[in-house]
C-alpha cells in the first residue's frame, strides 16, 4: 500500500472532517484540536477558523504537524498531554476530539473542556469505543474490510 499523501488521505478518522469543519465554520473562531496528530485537521480547520491550535502527545507526529502547517500563520501546534495543557485566559469555540479521548480520562478530560469553552462553544467527539462483547468484536470484524478498501 502506498504511503498516505502529504496533503491528503483517507482512514475512519478523516471521515469525519467534514462534519468537523462544518461545525468549525458555523463558529468562524478559535479551535483546540486534542490529539491533533500530524495536523491534516488542524490544515483543513484552518480556512474556516480564527486561529487552530493543536496540541498531541506524539512528538513524531507533532514534528509532522509542524512541518504540514509551516506556511499556516493562524495555526499552532505543540507538543504536549492534554491534562497538563494551560492556554491561561484564553478560551476556544470549538473543541475536537478525533479518536483521542480513549487515550485519557473521560470525565477529568471533558469537565477540563468544558472549562476551556466560550459560553457557545461546542465539545465535537469523534471516538472509538472498547471492544466488550462478542457482538462487538464481530461488528468490528466485519467493518474491517470496508475500512481497508476506504483507505
Amino acid at each position: 500500500m502506498a504511503a498516505p499523501s502529504k496533503t491528503s488521505y483517507w482512514n475512519h478518522n478523516t471521515a469525519y472532517h467534514p462534519w468537523l469543519v462544518a461545525i468549525a465554520a458555523e463558529h468562524r473562531g478559535d479551535v483546540l484540536d486534542i490529539g491533533c496528530g500530524d495536523g491534516l485537521l488542524a490544515q483543513r480547520l484552518a480556512p474556516v477558523s480564527r486561529s487552530v491550535t493543536g496540541i498531541d502527545p506524539d512528538p513524531a507526529a507533532i514534528g509532522r504537524a509542524a512541518e504540514r502547517l509551516a506556511s499556516v500563520r493562524h495555526v499552532t501546534v505543540s507538543h504536549g498531554d492534554f491534562q497538563a495543557y494551560q492556554p491561561g485566559a484564553h478560551r476556544f469555540d470549538v473543541i475536537t476530539f478525533v479518536a483521542s479521548l480513549h487515550h485519557m480520562d473521560l470525565r477529568a478530560s471533558l469537565i477540563k473542556a468544558r472549562g476551556l469553552l466560550t459560553p457557545t462553544g461546542e465539545i465535537a467527539v469523534a471516538g472509538c469505543c472498547a471492544n466488550k462483547t462478542v457482538r462487538d468484536w464481530f461488528w468490528s470484524g466485519i467493518c474491517v474490510p470496508a475500512a481497508r478498501i476506504g483507505s
